[in-house]
């Protein structure tokens, strides 16, 4: 017979406390709690797939990481590793442990059966939190502006360039097709395609206060769930489609840890601010359950309930079929029992069939008086049948005329039905027609409108060609005035240059200039009648087309004042 795994029956979540040098055990089931203390500032989390061992880093320039046996919350090793370690991932199958070190800008291999760091990957600069993919082949690690690739067969790191800020949440989804890099600077989330490591996504959150350093997803995949620390809200994404669908707030200020229980059924809420509050909400309704106090900030980078791998698949299948046979054994005992039960039905049965057959013997007789009685009923029925023969003939013809009617009847009904049909698409053609009616008239309407605006800009432009004209006269008048002095002549320059900036004709305007020159020089030599000419001439040549028989020539620069 197969035993039941001796997993525990409730996941149990396990919480940094990064200023309270503490680590705190959660039990979902329960609510109950239990604190590990004397620890120096623990900041990530990392469990194993079976939630029996939780890696917990120091966040020290001498780093190291606590191993944690969760069902005696005790710490039954440590292990150095790099400078400020910040986060920790193990793989699928639970025999490796990754831990990033932030200011080492590395991440340490560690072997999970000897507690040995066996390999130190470096070039990994800015490293923050990591993920493993769901068949324990690469490691994912948020890095300053780029995303860190690492092959676990070789450690050998390949670089995925966003472009963006400083990014320190990273998670792979369930299936492992994608990866969702959170860039911290910008509010964003970059979604990575694991098969050719290129972005294919970028969502962006809606308020500038979601910055953050973790993200979850669903046992499923289907939803990422984002807190952010600056707005107090938790966005959840669609990963279907890469939107946000929703964000709600915490009520409560810098929610940063955040993580699923394995049954996809709690989202756990850890808030950095100080009061060290936990808040549990139910995942189907977003609603919160209950919150409950850990120790002074837990930052929880990391993952704080085991989300399973296929040392957790391989024990629940074992569970998975111990309930089996169970259920086999229960159902075999209960076929002995009603098999039991069939046995004694059919003792009952026979007992009755006994009494059954005394009782036909007894029918049998009183059948035989009942011939005798029936013999002469018979004689007496022959002569009803003659009068029913009678009776017959007269209801075959009422029938014939039933059925005649009958067939009336059911034609008619079918030119009913033909008529309300033939209604029904009249009804239709009228409400198309009207609709198309209702068309034409908001098309009639749009083009009255548009003329009626046509008609406002023609009125307008003639307004100003009017105002141009009367501009011109007003410079003819200067051109030929008896007295022009250097007042008007500085009008006249105003109204030239006023026309040329504003001429949409390049090649009018480049004419206006050369005009335009010629009556700077005649205006600074005094000679102000010419200058006001040349400004006229500008003018003109800024607002209209050249005419044939247009004087281009330049006026002789040599006169000596104005006549």
């Amino acid at each position: 017979m197969l035993l039941a795994p001796a997993a525990q029956a409730d996941p149990l979540g396990v919480i940094p406390n990064y200023t309270g040098n503490t680590v705190t055990i959660v039990d979902d089931a329960d609510g109950s709690v239990s604190t590990i203390t004397g620890l120096s500032r623990p900041l990530g989390v990392g469990l194993s797939p079976d939630g029996s061992t939780a890696y917990v880093t120091s966040y020290n320039s001498s780093g190291s990481l606590y191993v944690i046996d969760v069902a005696t919350a005790t710490v039954t090793a440590t292990i150095p590793v790099g400078s400020r370690p910040w986060s920790a991932a193990v793989s699928p199958d639970g025999s490796t442990v990754y831990v990033s070190n932030r200011s080492g800008a590395s991440v340490s291999v560690i072997d999970a059966a000897t507690n040995a760091v066996t390999a130190t990957i470096t070039g990994v600069s800015s490293a923050a939190n990591l993920a493993v993919t769901p068949d324990g082949a690469r490691v994912y690690v948020a890095g300053s502006g780029r995303t860190y690739v690492i092959d676990a067969a070789t450690n050998g790191v390949t670089t995925i360039n966003t472009g963006g800020g400083t990014q320190f949440g990273v998670v792979t989804s369930p299936d492992g097709s994608r990866v969702y890099a959170f860039d911290n600077s910008y509010r964003r989330i970059y979604v990575i395609d694991a098969a050719t490591n290129g972005v294919v996504a970028t969502i962006n959150l809606p308020s500038s206060g979601d910055f953050n350093y973790n993200l979850a997803f669903s046992p499923d995949g289907s939803r990422l769930y984002v807190p952010g620390r600056g707005s107090g809200n938790v966005n959840v994404i669609d990963t279907a489609t890469n939107a946000v669908i929703t964000s709600f707030s915490t009520g409560i200020s810098q929610p940063t840890g955040v993580s699923v229980t394995p049954d996809g059924g709690h989202l756990y809420i850890s808030h950095s601010n100080g009061t060290g509050q936990v808040q549990v909400y139910d995942t189907s309704t977003l609603n919160l359950l209950s919150s409950f106090t850990v120790g002074y900030y837990p930052y929880a980078m990391g993952h704080m309930f085991a989300t399973g791998g296929s040392l957790g698949a391989c024990l629940a299948k074992v569970g998975e079929l111990q309930n089996a046979l169970d259920a086999a054994n229960d159902a075999e005992a209960q076929c002995q029992a009603d098999l039991t039960a069939a046995n004694q039905t059919i003792d009952s049965r026979d007992a009755q069939i006994a009494q059954l057959q005394s009782d036909l013997t007894a029918a049998n007789n009183t059948i035989a008086a009942r011939d005798a009685t029936i013999a002469g009923l018979q004689a007496d029925l022959a002569a009803a049948n003659l009068t029913i023969a009678g009776l017959e003939s007269a209801l075959a013809a009422a029938n014939q005329t039933i059925a005649n009617q009958a067939a009336q009847i059911t034609q008619l009904e079918s030119d009913l039905d033909a008529a309300n049909q033939t209604i029904a698409d009249r009804d239709a053609q009228i409400a198309q027609l009207q609709a198309d009616l209702a068309a034409a008239n908001q098309t009639i309407a749009d083009r009255d409108a548009e003329i009626a605006q046509l008609e406002a800009d023609l009125a307008a432009a003639n307004q100003t060609i009017a105002d141009r004209d009367s501009t011109i006269n007003s410079l003819v008048l200067y051109i030929f005035h008896e007295d022009a002095d250097a007042d008007a002549a500085e009008a006249a320059r105003a109204l030239a240059r006023a026309a040329i900036d504003g001429s949409s004709n390049a090649k009018n305007a480049a004419k206006a200039e050369k005009e335009y020159a010629k009556g700077l020089r005649d205006l600074d030599k005094g000679k102000f009648k010419k200058a006001i000419k040349r400004f006229g001439k500008a003018y003109k040549k800024a607002t209209h087309q050249p005419r044939r028989g247009d004087d281009d020539d330049d006026d002789d620069d040599d006169d000596d004042d104005d006549d």
